[in-house]
């Protein structure tokens, strides 16, 4: 993902209005809970910094807040910041990036570690662990443990289910492969792209929903930009805007790829110059144009396997709420076990990084 092209590239879309991108400011999410497990994506979102500071520590040391300070300050100082949430919890930070100054600070502990390629001179770890005092393990390490194992096994049972419901989903995938007309969807899929994919550029991915505790998640862009939404229940919706962004991957056409939030081997929506297109299967877009994806599909053949159809997707959807429900227990053993660090914690050496890292990002 090249954050160069989101600061300098300027669109003309198909209406002929010239506009700078700055989708990209909504944020991301640092990984992907999945079918196949938890799938990081830090990595690849700060790929491209020059600079890049790798927080460690224990829980409730002040990561998350550090992070969103300094992202409050670069908005302060009208920089482009974008935060990048916690697959686990939406309103923790897991990252900011702040693409005109080449510059990032990262959550390097699991699940989602992130090591140094060229320490001390692309990136740098700063370790803002709390100086606990000796009696901290006597005092507090049982009550930590058990909140900790906890959290293990909920996420073990929350993994497992989610692996259940991608069974399921495969089950789902091979019906609608037989129904699925691929010359219409492709033909529309080509009209689109001549429509929207008007910019030369390139294919990126952009992490922004998320599937945990809570449910299903979408970061909304920032800008202004048409939006177009697939009426999908069965992926079918994912199947054509897989199409547009291989078509757009083809021509060299700028694409913003998003993968589903729990299989990241399918697209659940398209970012093109000024458009937004998405399927609903797993949220919704309010004031969207709704296109029906039954004119994609053999009728026929869909009314046939209607029934099939629906029981499988019930299945997936009630073994993604037990799945939901395992990572909302798991969540809250975290956030326990990280109350008594963040009690325990001597916070001014989050502030003493806070002070260090602003003037190493902006200067001050």
């Amino acid at each position: 993902m090249s954050f160069e092209k989101i600061r300098h590239k300027i669109y003309k879309n198909h209406k002929g209005v010239i506009y700078t991108s700055t989708l990209y400011g909504g944020g991301y999410f640092a990984g992907s809970n999945t079918f196949n497990g938890y799938v990081p994506c830090l990595q690849e979102i700060f790929s491209n910094t020059e600079k890049l500071f790798i927080l460690k520590g224990t829980p409730g040391c002040g990561k998350s807040t550090l992070m969103k300070r300094l992202f409050y300050r670069g908005k302060q100082l009208g920089k482009l910041c974008i935060p990048i949430k916690c697959s686990a919890d939406n309103s923790s930070f897991d990252g900011v990036v702040f693409p005109e100054l080449s510059a990032g600070v990262a959550d390097g502990t699991a699940p989602h570690v992130i090591e140094p390629s060229f320490p001390m001179i692309n990136e740098k770890i700063i370790d803002i662990s709390g100086d606990y005092d000796a009696s901290f393990a006597e005092t507090y390490g049982k009550a930590v443990k058990d909140a900790l194992y906890g959290k293990s096994r909920a996420y073990r049972r929350a993994y497992s289910l989610l692996s259940a419901a991608g069974g399921v989903n495969t089950a789902i995938n091979e019906i609608t492969a037989q129904l699925y007309n691929v010359e219409k969807a492709k033909k529309y899929a080509e009209k689109t792209v001549r429509h929207y994919a008007c910019a030369s550029g390139s294919s990126h991915l952009m992490p922004c929903t998320c599937f945990n505790g809570s449910g299903f998640s979408f970061i909304p862009p920032e800008g202004k930009f048409e939006s177009i939404t697939f009426a999908d229940r069965y992926g079918i919706g994912e199947r054509i805007l897989k199409t547009i962004a291989d078509i757009c991957k083809e021509k060299n056409r700028e694409c913003g790829i998003v993968p589903s939030p729990v299989d990241a081997e399918a697209v659940c929506a398209v970012y093109l110059p000024g458009a937004l297109l998405a399927s609903e299967r797993y949220f919704e877009i309010p004031g969207s144009q709704k296109v029906n994806v039954n004119r994609f599909t053999d009728k026929d053949a869909l009314k046939t396997n209607s029934q099939v159809l629906r029981k499988y997707d019930a299945a997936m959807r009630e073994l993604l709420e037990m799945s939901a429900e395992c990572m909302k227990e798991a969540a809250a053993l975290h956030e326990k076990a990280e109350s008594i660090y963040s009690f325990c914690a001597d916070h001014s050496i989050a502030d003493a990084a806070f002070v260090e890292l602003a003037k190493n990002i902006f200067g001050e």
